[in-house]
């Protein structure tokens, strides 16, 4: 979820570093009962009979991601380590999301495990997503609902999940674009992601960012943005129509409140984010009522950061310097 050049500057520096995957990704796609070619893996939304009754199991979404995977990671940190530190989170886009949620639905357990949540990039309310990120979420959502006879994504091998789900897969999406003619076919598709890069990001890393990236994740993780957007931007949890009833018990998908976060958060945003908005991160500044702090990056307006830019710029020093000063302070205070 973070630059893996992050992860090892954080080591040199003498940190213990976990690097945490969803479920889905090329290095977390097992399942008790499922594999990734399984519709089942990626979207639950059907009916089990069982002594003829019926149980709804619903598809994973934030909530799932949150209650569950990073729980789990987290666990497995202090089971390893034995620690009784608390973790420095430290989260990019989807993962600044969870980290909200958790911090909500397992408040306890969150007091307990985690100092601070570190969010780059970060994305709850989605008011002001740029133009370009609301067609490509249009997109997918479509596929969504057309998904019993879509084609595949990108070796999931399945029309409900989208991006790279297996080791096969991650390497003859390697071959095509860094061999033979099939690289232009790879910059092409790169050219329909470009719009939410900067300049920032050299032009010759892309094909090897294409060969990692997208991580395969259930589509119902882009329907439940493109949700937001057309809810006015609000923070909610997935919305099932009709099933909310037996979901939520109410005929609305319940509001995330970020003021009940008791959690230190620390918001580094780029001014040019057309995902993690600078209006939609400072109203999510202002209703936090936890110990908090928001960094533009860069502070000095010389470069402005991008959503990509927290991973692949150029110019990464110019996060790394505010992060690692934040991340030293919390440490000391330990």
């Amino acid at each position: 979820m973070v630059n893996y050049f992050l992860a090892f500057k954080l080591s040199d520096a003498g940190f213990d570093v976990w690097l945490g995957n969803f479920r889905g990704t090329i290095y977390s796609n097992e399942h008790k009962h499922f594999n990734v070619s399984n519709r089942e893996y990626w979207d639950f939304r059907f009916y089990y009979f069982f002594a003829q009754s019926r149980e709804i199991v619903f598809c994973f979404s934030f909530f799932e991601l949150s209650y569950y995977d990073l729980p789990a990671m987290l666990d497995l940190v202090v089971r390893e380590t034995r620690t009784k530190k608390r973790i420095i989170y430290v989260g990019y886009s989807l993962g600044t999301t969870t980290s909200y949620v958790y911090s909500l639905v397992r408040q306890r357990e969150a007091r307990q495990r985690l100092a601070a949540l570190i969010s780059l990039a970060p994305v709850a309310y989605m008011k002001h997503t740029h133009i370009s990120f609301n067609f490509l979420l249009l997109f997918i959502t479509l596929i969504y609902v057309s998904s019993s006879t879509a084609p595949s994504f990108i070796f999931t091998e399945d029309p409900f999940a989208l991006g790279i789900s297996t080791r096969e897969g991650q390497t003859i999406f390697y071959r095509l674009c860094l061999y033979g003619p099939t690289r232009n076919l790879c910059r092409i598709v790169a050219l329909m992601v470009i719009s939410l890069m900067s300049d920032l990001v050299a032009p010759e890393v892309l094909p090897l960012v294409l060969t990692h990236a997208p991580a395969a994740t259930s589509l119902n993780i882009f329907k439940q943005f493109m949700q937001e957007i057309l809810h006015d931007g609000k923070f909610q949890a997935f919305d099932y129509g009709h099933l909310n009833s037996k979901k939520y018990g109410s005929t609305k998908p319940p509001i995330y409140d970020v003021s009940q976060i008791t959690i230190p958060t620390y918001l580094l945003y780029g001014k040019k984010d057309k995902i993690g908005n600078e209006q939609d991160v400072k109203e999510l500044f202002d209703n936090l009522q936890t110990n908090k702090l928001i960094i533009p990056i860069a502070e000095d307006d010389t470069v402005e950061f991008d959503h990509l830019d927290f991973l692949y710029s150029k110019n990464i020093e110019y996060l790394y310097a505010p992060l690692f000063k934040l991340i030293h302070s919390l440490s000391n205070q330990q």
